[in-house]
């Protein structure tokens, strides 16, 4: 009996060997490694050109004086890798430098033609034509405290030459009364024609050309 038994479980102890040996591996799916990284959860530090680092945390929280910040930096323009900068089209006719100016150049214009600044908002993020960003300067003359703002000052920073240019020939929002080209921003102000016309005035004293 103890023999038959001894026999019986030697077989069944093979049987399980011969299974396992002989099981489909190819079915089991190997786990991905910790550090694996899917779609775009590798964040946004991804777009940016070698040299900015950290820039990410300043382009989320941007304002002039982040935007001014960044100026002389190690990170190369236009900061983010995914902007086009092979379209547009010179234009000979627009002589003014394409180089960085910090956007406080446009509020000692402002304060040097006598203008209170009662809004200072961000333009929307970029989508195409050489575009990076920008901000809405709204503006009046003498105090804000005196009403709302009559006027707006809107530079939009282009990523090239050859981008501002050709934005500045068809800006043409509603409304527009002039067109500047200022370093790398299109200015477009709008609103109470006197105001507009000593803030021009200002901007091409600083090297701004009109756009006609």
């Amino acid at each position: 009996m103890i023999i038959v038994v001894a026999v019986c479980l030697a077989s069944a102890i093979a049987l399980v060997v011969l299974v396992l040996a002989t099981r489909d591996d190819s079915a089991t799916t190997p786990a991905a490694p910790a550090d694996a990284h899917t779609g775009h959860d590798m964040g946004h530090e991804g777009t940016f050109l070698a040299g900015c680092e950290g820039v990410a945390d300043t382009m989320m929280m941007l304002s002039p004086a982040a935007a001014d910040s960044l100026l002389g930096g190690p990170c190369p323009w236009p900061y983010d890798a995914t902007i086009d900068t092979t379209g547009g089209q010179e234009d000979p006719s627009i002589t003014a430098p394409f180089e960085a100016h910090p956007y406080q150049d446009l509020f000692d214009v402002a304060a040097a033609a006598g203008l209170g600044v009662c809004n200072v908002g961000r333009l929307p993020d970029p989508s195409a034509d050489g575009f990076v960003f920008g901000f809405t300067i709204d503006v009046r003359s003498g105090s804000c405290a005196d009403g709302p703002a009559t006027a707006s000052i809107v530079a939009r920073e282009q990523a090239t030459r050859a981008w501002r240019d050709q934005n500045a020939r068809r800006v043409g929002t509603p409304g527009a009364q002039r067109t500047m080209v200022f370093g790398r921003w299109v200015v477009v102000l709008t609103g109470d024609e006197a105001v507009t016309a000593v803030v021009a005035e200002r901007l091409a004293g600083a090297g701004a050309v009109g756009v006609t």
